[in-house]
This record gives C-alpha cells, sequence and structure tokens, in this order.
C-alpha cells in the first residue's frame, strides 16, 4: 500500500461504509475490533510492517481524500496529527511512525472510559519522542450536534472531512462502560 490508511471499526459499525465510501476507491485496511482507537493502533502496529500509517475512526468521512496523497509526500519521515482537540492526536486521528511507536508503550483499552484516558497519556509520551506536525488547526470541539445512526454526535468538520464523536466527555463514556 502506498499511502496506507488504517481505518478502525467494530464489530456492527453503522459508520463503517460511509467512510468507506468516502475515500473513493482509495486502498486502506479496516481494523474490526472490540479495543477502541487504542486497539486499532496497537492492531495495526503488531500486524503491519508499515513505516508510516495513517489512522482514522470510521466516523470520519472524507470531502477530499486526495489530501491524503499529498500529506504522505510532503511529511515523509515525520509525524502529523490531524487534530489537536482535546490534545495532539485528537480522536488518535494521525500519521503515525514505527520508529516512534516502537518506543511508545501501546497500552490495552478494554474499556472506553480507558480509551478517552489513553488518548491524551498516548498523545504525551509520543509528543516526548517526536512532536507531529499539526496538520489540520481547525478541527475542535464545539456546540454542533446531529444524530446519526441512532446516536448523539458533535461535529467537527472543515473543507476536507468530517468527525463525528460519539464520545465528546467523561459521563459518555462512563455511561458506554456501564452497559
Amino acid at each position: 500500500m502506498k499511502y496506507p490508511i488504517i481505518i478502525g471499526s467494530h464489530p456492527g459499525s453503522k459508520f463503517l461504509q460511509n467512510c468507506l465510501d468516502s475515500l473513493q476507491g482509495m486502498e486502506c485496511m479496516v481494523i474490526v475490533n472490540d479495543g477502541y482507537e487504542m486497539g486499532k493502533i496497537r492492531t495495526a502496529y503488531f500486524s503491519t510492517m508499515f513505516d508510516e500509517f495513517c489512522f482514522f475512526p470510521d466516523s470520519v468521512e472524507f470531502k477530499q481524500p486526495e489530501w491524503i496523497k499529498g500529506m504522505f509526500e510532503t511529511t515523509r519521515g515525520h509525524s502529523v496529527s490531524f487534530c489537536q482537540c482535546p490534545c495532539i492526536f485528537g480522536s488518535y486521528m494521525g500519521k503515525y511512525r514505527r520508529s516512534v511507536l516502537n518506543r511508545v508503550h501501546l497500552a490495552p483499552t478494554p474499556t472506553k472510559v480507558e480509551a478517552v484516558n489513553a488518548e491524551r497519556s498516548f498523545s504525551d509520551t509520543y509528543c516526548t519522542i517526536e512532536r507531529p506536525t499539526a496538520w489540520f488547526t481547525d478541527l475542535s470541539d464545539n456546540d454542533r450536534f446531529e444524530e446519526s445512526f441512532g446516536r448523539r454526535n458533535m461535529v467537527i468538520e472543515n473543507d476536507f472531512l468530517i468527525k463525528r464523536k460519539g464520545t465528546f466527555n467523561m459521563a459518555i463514556a462512563e455511561a458506554i462502560d456501564a452497559r
């Protein structure tokens, strides 16, 4: 795969097909497991040999996916964060490098609360090894919400992608774990 794109999904996801359709035929690898985002990144790390790969949750839709090719070509050998909210690698969206991941503990996140907490701790650790380029600075939490596939989502969007965040506060993460 020239431009390794990893889409993280979970069994029965209703978002996945929209994400794949929006890639407009670009090649990608879909990882489906119950490990939340970090579980998918762990799987990509342990089951591929990509030196660099982009990770996106399946709740992303690409408006203009060709930007990904240009991003890979202009940032070879460097990590990239696509969302800076609530931290660098917000929603775990970014281009990761194996040489950095080799030095980061990829902790299992069996609960949503652990996944939310790991988002910041993982980002902090990654950034002590290599500070990623911030590719988009205009994706941030806001007051825009919509229902999608029976779930209330915060919608963050720019000219290149739409991210529907189902977990936008800790109370939601705790409710997911209580199910």
